[in-house]
């Protein structure tokens, strides 16, 4: 129906996502309708979890396209794909992105109507946007097909959407619970063969419990997710507002605040609450390089080598002693205590071995020249494994 791809915007020298519309589709005026609604309701809509639309039209060869912002670290889908579940906090925290977007779209008379992970993308900082308003349309239009009316994604359509009823905000706010679901348990609260059986499963049936699924679900977010998984419209939340402050409270370990109904109002500034993705898919978390391991192995036993062969004398003592700290304050911090905790044994064991040949066997000057060449080693080594880790958590 429309493919993606990057492009150069060469008046203002910047990367772009284009947007172009399929040729068999051009001749569908409700698609090409469909399309142009698109970058008429991104256009509108200004914030910073909303994709920007920067221009659209028709080509000389009659293809439609939209430019918009291009976001290169991918789409929630491909995290979980990748990763599979989300920590608690980083699934609370992109949520509260996506309900502020949704804020801001409800707060202008959209409903998005495709809310899931391949409509949410991710910053460079780990932020999220939301894409993708290409079936978005006014709460309070009536000039949809019965046909249109239905348009979305099977896995994350509100079961009033299912049955063909017309999507209002709190359609897109089920939506939302349904993506949670995903990041806190990996996968959808509704999985069949064919979209239809997804679709039935959305009307009648319950989904298990997200803290079912995954244990360390607090009760809190599951009673959240829960309610906003609600069939019944008027058992989930009343608006984004709401959502946010429940989600907030959520992610500060509190239980969602139960029975108010509060109206839409102007929006406030709240306090960061950015609980930011990885930034490119990192093995490990904490931003160290995959091989961290390994390089923590080797200098911890250059250090521990250099203080066994001073072993003895008061001063270089000291020297090995600091010498540990500051090996075992890098490592802790690039690779965390568990790896650690091996690597500290195993290199101690080693390097002591390692000393006591040398201080068997070194006679002379070859005995006096050895310790400087491991401490040049060692120095070396540091600068190396501190410059590499400080450079991948720039990436």
């Amino acid at each position: 129906m429309a493919d993606v791809c990057l492009a150069r915007d060469i008046i203002l020298d910047r990367d772009v996502a284009l947007k172009v519309m399929a040729p068999h589709c051009a001749g569908d005026e409700e698609f090409v309708e469909r399309f142009k609604r698109e970058a008429r309701s991104a256009a509108a809509l200004s914030h910073p979890n909303i994709v920007p639309v920067y221009d659209q039209g028709c080509a000389e060869d009659g293809e439609y396209y939209i430019a918009m912002e291009y976001l290169p670290g991918g789409t929630l889908k491909e995290r979980i794909e990748e990763r599979g579940k989300l920590d608690h906090r980083a699934s609370v925290g992109v949520a509260i992105e996506v309900a502020e977007a949704l804020e801001e779209a409800h707060g202008h008379g959209l409903v998005h109507r495709d809310i899931k992970p391949q409509n949410v993308l991710v910053t460079e900082r780990g932020d999220v946007k939301v894409a993708d308003f290409s079936i978005a349309r006014l709460a309070a239009s009536n000039t949809l097909s019965q046909t249109g009316a239905v348009l979305g994604t099977a896995s994350y359509m509100s079961p009033e959407q299912a049955m063909g009823e017309g999507a209002a905000p709190r359609s897109d706010l089920y939506s939302l619970g349904v993506v949670l679901y995903e990041m806190l348990t990996g996968e959808p609260p509704f999985v069949a063969d064919n979209p239809i059986s997804v679709s039935t499963k959305h009307v009648n049936e319950m989904p298990v419990p997200p803290r079912t699924m995954n244990p360390d679900v607090p009760e809190g977010t599951n009673a959240l997710v829960m309610r906003l998984l609600a069939k019944d419209p008027e058992h989930r939340h009343a608006n984004a507002a709401e959502l946010i402050e429940d989600l907030e409270r959520a992610r500060d370990g509190l239980p969602p605040a139960k029975g108010r109904v509060k109206e839409p109002s102007a929006p406030v500034e709240r306090e960061e609450h950015r609980e930011r993705l990885p930034r490119k898919f990192p093995s490990d978390v904490s931003g160290a390089p995959e091989h961290s391991p390994g390089l923590a192995a080797v200098l911890s036993l250059v250090f521990s080598g250099v203080g066994q062969i001073y072993n003895g004398q008061f001063l270089k003592g000291i020297v090995f002693i600091a010498m540990q700290l500051i090996n075992l304050a890098l490592t802790a911090i690039l690779i965390g205590w568990v790896p650690l905790a091996i690597v500290w044994v195993w290199a101690i064991w080693d390097a002591h071995r390692v000393a006591r040949r040398i201080q068997s066997r070194g006679h002379g000057a070859r005995r006096r020249v050895w310790p400087w060449v491991v401490a040049t080693v060692s120095a070396a080594s540091a600068a190396l494994y501190v410059g590499w880790g400080w450079l991948q958590s720039l990436l």
